[in-house]
């Protein structure tokens, strides 16, 4: 690291985000951790937010400002990172907003854990009229790699990473979820990781955000990340993605008793949480399609001495009863009812 090098580099691709660009942008500039390079690309938008990134730019010279036509998300975090000179990339989204914090605790964490090459943290998530519950990951690398079988453990927005790490790697096209793509191959390729047992982003919630816009494709994309990962870890995990399969094709409940003794072992051998663990047994749940109350049969026999949250298991044994037909006007009744206990 040279003496003119930051030791962060802020890595943020911007695309149409007039919106909320002025927030995200000065909850980085306004870091009480202050060495840090701001590299923002703007990927071709076509509303103002060139000209409001050029206007902070003005003011501070650690923003390094990219602008092109448009290539998408996965080309702009790729080109960023390429640029970065920090020892860290912090990732960062033109919607979000970072506690003024954030970095001097990532860099604290990262410096007094070497062993550790990427982080994130809790989160709060929120939308325009109020705040709407604070998100939890798993801390230690046990849990987190339990948790990449099935879903993203980190808030994409929030990850700091070792420079000499990150660029060992790139955002590949799982479109609308490249950053679990990304988890994965990092996990794959011996990555220890954590996230922070604390809130340190507000993640804006809204419909505009192509996560929402493109739920069905996202949700497909990540079972398939989830697969790879199980083959790609040993023969047991290709056993273990061969039975999510035909659960996920309505399997007998066999199978899912085949798939719970597998984590149950896992778990076991690898120290991971009881709380990550229950979490591990109710997203295969969610991936039987529909939820059968033999299902919920075998994951009360391997949930057993396990404290439970009394609304969440209601909720579960209220989806394998009515088959999870969101639709149905008793099942909105009784999702309300639930969560007003």
């Amino acid at each position: 690291m040279s003496k003119n090098n930051p030791i962060v580099s802020v890595v943020m691709s911007v695309y149409n985000g007039e919106t909320y660009l002025h927030e995200a942008i000065e909850s980085i500039l306004n870091q009480t951790y202050s060495d840090f390079e701001f590299i923002i690309i703007d990927d071709g938008s076509e509303d103002n937010s060139l000209a409001i990134i050029k206007k902070y730019q003005k003011q501070d010279k650690r923003i390094k400002l990219i602008s092109r036509e448009n290539k998408g998300l996965i080309a702009s975090l790729n080109e960023g990172i390429s640029y970065a000179k920090g020892k860290y990339i912090a990732r960062m989204d033109g919607d979000d907003i970072s506690s003024l914090d954030r970095l001097q605790e990532q860099v604290g964490f990262l410096e007094s854990n070497s062993h550790i090459d990427m982080c994130g943290s809790y989160i709060q998530l929120f939308d325009d009229t109020k705040s709407l519950q604070e998100w939890q990951y798993p801390t230690s690398d046990e849990d987190i790699k339990l948790m990449l079988m099935f879903i993203s453990p980190f808030a994409h927005p929030s990850v700091m990473i070792k420079t000499s790490v990150f660029k060992n790697f790139k955002y590949t096209d799982f479109t609308h979820i490249e950053d679990y793509k990304l988890w994965v191959d990092m996990a794959l390729g011996g990555c220890k990781m954590s996230n922070i047992d604390k809130v340190l982003l507000k993640y804006r919630y809204h419909d505009n955000q192509i996560s929402q816009k493109h739920l069905s494709q996202t949700l497909s994309n990540a079972f398939k990340i989830s697969q790879y990962y199980l083959i790609n870890q040993s023969t047991k995990g290709a056993l273990l993605a061969k039975n999510l399969a035909h659960i996920a094709n309505n399997a007998n409940s066999d199978t899912l008793d085949e798939v719970f003794a597998y984590l149950k072992e896992y778990s076991k051998r690898n120290n991971v949480s009881d709380k990550y663990y229950l979490t591990a047994l109710r997203q295969v749940l969610k991936i039987c399609s529909p939820m059968r109350l033999s299902f919920v049969s075998v994951y009360y026999k391997y949930s057993t001495n396990i404290q439970k949250d009394i609304k969440g298991e209601i909720y579960i044994f209220i989806q394998a009863l009515l088959g999870v037909n969101k639709n149905t006007k008793l099942y909105k009744i009784l999702k309300k009812l639930i969560y007003n206990l």
